[in-house]
């Protein structure tokens, strides 16, 4: 799949397939906002997600590493195993 075939899909079906096929990144907790990258295929998924609603706020795709900008100081301070 492309990343504009996946952005066609409505948000249940994206979930889906995210979770069948996404390999988990990072994410981070910010306030009360949880937000979570995968990598899917060539092209990455950004969750906006509410844990105290249990909520999906918002899906956000990008296919440039560019997207994973604020997430950079997260990957370099992450211990490595």
């Amino acid at each position: 799949m492309i990343f504009e075939e996946y952005d066609q899909l409505d948000e249940d079906e994206k979930v889906e397939v995210l979770w069948k096929n996404g390999q988990y990144l990072i994410h981070f907790d910010i306030l009360e906002q949880t937000f979570i990258v995968f990598k899917l295929w060539r092209f990455y998924v950004e969750i906006w997600y509410d844990p105290t609603a249990d909520v999906i706020c918002k899906l956000r795709t990008f296919n440039d590493q560019q997207g994973l900008t604020p997430y950079f100081d997260g990957f370099h301070s992450t211990p490595s195993k």
